[in-house]
């Protein structure tokens, strides 16, 4: 899991990550997405890691008081496995402004509308929405005044670099103009040190999420 947190430093959320351990020679490793999504997907097992992922992620925080942010590629809406197992956790929540469905970047969406309107009937029930990678891929503005969602992550390369990289601060400072207007919350990711926090601060970021706030930590196995 990844905290995210608020301006005073206070955990407001949890980021649910999905990831394999496997043992090689009696060594622990610990296989991140980009080494087995891919993989997954060709060998049809993503629909089964993805349910088990959201199953876990949702049974843990019911009963607690951090919301929860699951990450959904485009695609993800279409498959009515992965939705019935939403619906389910769901269900579990005394409130679901708790659960916050992350729509991940992703080169293409089958039908963007279609994913506009699946959208739509979770934030009615009470599901908060957050665009992730904001700043690169599909997830651009025009699909951002489309959706309406709660939050927007700002993509990690334009916040990594900031201190130095003069375009990332126009681009996060306009990023969040954009998201005040429309009452969006904004989220930073990549957060590496004190001196990125104090500006981003200062820009008026809303949350905060990187290692200046701590590592991952595996809540459901402790």
């Amino acid at each position: 899991m990844r905290k995210l947190s608020n301006i005073n430093k206070k955990i407001v959320k949890y980021e649910a990550l999905v990831r394999i351990v496997e043992f090689d020679s009696g060594e622990k490793n610990i296989l991140t997405p980009d080494k087995f999504l891919d993989i997954s997907m060709q060998s049809g097992l993503y629909i089964k890691i993805a349910n088990k992922m959201l199953e876990q992620s949702l049974d843990f925080f019911a009963n607690r008081e951090e919301k929860i942010s699951v990450n959904f590629l485009p695609n993800d809406f279409f498959d009515q496995s992965i939705m019935n197992t939403l619906m389910k956790g769901i269900e579990k929540f005394d409130s679901p402004s708790r659960i916050v469905v992350e729509i991940t970047e992703q080169d293409s969406v089958e039908d963007f509308e279609k994913l506009r309107g699946v959208v739509k009937k979770l934030r009615d029930i009470g599901v908060q929405i957050a665009i992730d990678d904001f700043g690169s891929g599909y997830a651009n503005y025009t699909h951002i005044l489309k959706i309406r969602p709660d939050y927007l992550k700002i993509d990690g390369s334009l916040i990594k670099n900031i201190l130095t990289d003069n375009d990332s601060k126009i681009l996060v400072k306009s990023i969040v103009r954009f998201a005040k207007e429309l009452n969006i919350t904004t989220i930073a990711e990549y957060v590496e040190n004190e001196n990125i926090f104090n500006l981003l601060k200062e820009y008026g970021i809303d949350e905060y999420q990187g290692y200046y706030f701590g590592k991952p930590d595996n809540l459901l196995n402790r």
